[in-house]
């Protein structure tokens, strides 16, 4: 028994993951920095590791929807190559069936993206697609090699250098386009057709050097016009012969043939033809013009009564072999279309026996309508920057070797009560936090006084700027929501500490009640907070904290500074003065995505931009 987990399954997984960034009620995505021990090994996808990252949390940054994007393969296109058109037969996933070709000079022009519809019968392709498109050709180009190639959408230059990569690009919607999609028909492929079956039917240029010209043309009624030929070709004597064909006219129109004879008068060597067609009126104009006479494909009227029907007819070689087959128009209104090839001086309907022509039905909504679904995005990537200036607060110093993404990470929790802001708040006015807890009892109304005339119902997961809660919700709980965040453990120490004290890399611990906490001194500054002129004060910025589930560092017993864990001297040994705990809690989240790397040094000046991409 097959089984088959398609394509739109992990379309769909990526859609899922894409709209959950739209969900800032529910969901909070951050891309975080990690350190890793220098002994570690790689990576691997145990708990072990997930946790060893989130314990070692350095700093990170909260993404949203506007840091995400669906990616697809970067193609370009490439001369002699044969690509794969669409066919809704085939597995197009593992197909060469769509090109990227750059309108102009990188970073300064959009790339256009094309699907290839016609590769006239796996001939290489020679020309790259015009970038000059029309409405009137619903966004298709043919070009002289015979290839058809949609246009689906153009990246600007703004998102491929802020998104895309060495393999891939972004995709940026193009309503215009997707709008004027068309569900219908494809293509018609000749499968099959007896050899030569038109060899004796080849009126018209394709005889080389063969060529039929309109010498006259008559109404014999309201609907047939007698059409007289000249032609270099033989042609049939037979009544009738050329009925249940297309006569082609110089300007594109294919009329119905319904009978054909030769002249009364004609002698062998005349070669005169009567076509007979259905047409209400012939343009004096098509007098003298080169007309061929074709084989007819009859394609099934569309299921919806407003749609239009096809007109397609097939292109022969001198030999009368069928080669393919070509358009008048594609119709509209086809969820589904059968085609058949019809037989030459037979009632209309007829097709020939042996024949298959098989018709490429578009994707749901044709082609451009659903460009994620027709290329088969299935990754979506993250991105964000990390660097130090005063809108960040990214730390500017040492080192990190591991970025991941992490889903839901919880944060500091602080109390509204009172009339006023918490103690907590006081100081945080602009931070954002999300509304974790209403409060006792209903406390919905409350809430609603804080939003005053301004229409927010709050609930919980909605955003509030912390300014705002300035009303007793009796218990109501808010969770900080960072843009940017700095998780180092900070200790201040009221002396300057000598570099043989305390340095970045030094192991620090703090043992209370047989508990220890312990981690790795990860930046060391010097401050002067009481404007003395000299540099006072010691802050040291800690990671790596470890330790008992209820010990954090504290002011309560002395601090130890060595060189390692394993040195069997101490560097520093006192109390501290104060300590302010890491924002970010440990183990918490779900690490969806992460990597590790030697070493990114951080400076002031310096600037990371870190894509994640997810296949699914």
């Amino acid at each position: 028994m097959a089984k088959v987990v398609t394509e739109s399954f992990r379309i769909e997984s990526t859609n899922e993951f894409v709209d959950s960034f739209a969900d800032a009620a529910k969901n909070d995505y951050y891309i975080m920095a990690s350190s890793h021990t220098a002994d570690a090994t790689a990576i691997i996808n145990s708990q072990n590791d997930i946790r060893e990252f989130q314990r070692r949390v350095i700093f990170g940054n909260k993404i949203d929807i506007s840091d995400v994007r669906y990616m697809f393969e970067r193609r370009p296109w490439a001369s002699g190559t044969i690509y794969d058109a669409f066919d809704d037969g085939q597995d197009m996933s593992s197909k060469n069936f769509y090109i990227t070709v750059l309108d102009g000079t990188i970073n300064e022009t959009s790339y256009k993206v094309f699907k290839c519809i016609r590769n006239n019968g796996r001939q290489p392709s020679v020309n790259s697609p015009s970038t000059a498109l029309s409405t009137s050709t619903n966004y298709e180009t043919t070009e002289e090699d015979g290839y058809v190639w949609k246009y689906m959408f153009d990246v600007p230059p703004a998102e491929y250098i802020s998104f895309g990569t060495a393999n891939f690009l972004p995709y940026i919607p193009s309503t215009t386009v997707s709008l004027s999609a068309q569900q219908g028909i494809g293509d018609l492929i000749v499968d099959a057709s007896p050899a030569e079956a038109f060899s004796s039917y080849v009126v018209g240029p394709v005889g080389s050097p063969g060529q039929a010209t309109v010498v006259s043309a008559a109404s014999l009624n309201a609907t047939t016009y007698r059409i007289e030929l000249t032609t270099t070709q033989e042609v049939k004597s037979t009544s009738g012969e050329y009925k249940n064909m297309y006569l082609r006219l110089a300007d594109g129109s294919l009329l119905d043939i319904v009978d054909s004879s030769t002249p009364a008068f004609a002698v062998a060597g005349n070669k005169l033809l009567y076509i007979d067609v259905t047409a209400s009126s012939i343009p004096n104009s098509f007098i003298d013009q080169s007309v061929e006479v074709l084989p007819k494909i009859q394609v099934s009227k569309p299921n919806d009564a407003s749609g239009t029907q096809a007109l397609a007819y097939g292109v022969i070689d001198s030999s009368g072999n069928l080669l393919n087959v070509n358009f008048k128009t594609k119709g509209s209104g086809y969820d589904y279309a059968i085609a058949e090839l019809q037989q030459p001086g037979q009632p209309a309907g007829t097709a020939i026996e042996g024949s298959q022509i098989r018709v490429i039905h578009s994707p749901n909504g044709g082609h451009g309508f659903d460009p994620i679904h027709e290329l088969f995005m299935s990754r979506a990537e993250t991105v964000t920057t990390f660097l130090s200036d005063i809108t960040t607060n990214t730390p500017s110093t040492n080192t990190y070797t591991e970025v991941g993404v992490v889903k839901n990470p919880h944060f500091k929790v602080v109390d509204t009560f009172g009339a006023g802001l918490s103690d907590d708040l006081k100081i945080e006015l602009n931070k954002t936090y999300k509304i974790t807890n209403l409060g006792v009892g209903d406390q919905q109304g409350r809430w609603n006084e804080i939003a005053g005339t301004t229409g927010i119902v709050y609930s919980v997961g909605s955003i509030i700027v912390a300014k705002f809660i300035n009303r007793d919700t009796n218990g109501g709980k808010v969770m900080e929501i960072p843009n940017t965040l700095d998780n180092r453990i900070k200790i201040v120490k009221d002396v300057k500490m000598t570099t043989a004290q305390a340095a970045p890399g030094f192991y620090i611990a703090q043992t209370e009640n047989g508990e220890t906490c312990e981690g790795i001194i990860h930046e060391v500054k010097y401050t002067d907070p009481a404007n003395t002129g000299s540099l006072t004060h010691t802050e040291l910025y800690v990671t790596d904290a470890v330790g008992a589930y209820s010990k954090t560092f504290n002011t309560n017993t002395n601090i130890e500074i060595k060189e390692t864990k394993e040195s069997s001297s101490t560097a520093f040994s006192s109390t501290i003065n104060s300590v302010i705990q890491s924002v970010y809690t440990p183990f918490t989240g779900e690490l969806l995505h992460f990597v590790d790397f030697d070493p990114i040094t951080r400076t002031e000046s310096s600037k990371e931009k870190v894509k994640l991409i997810f296949d699914f």
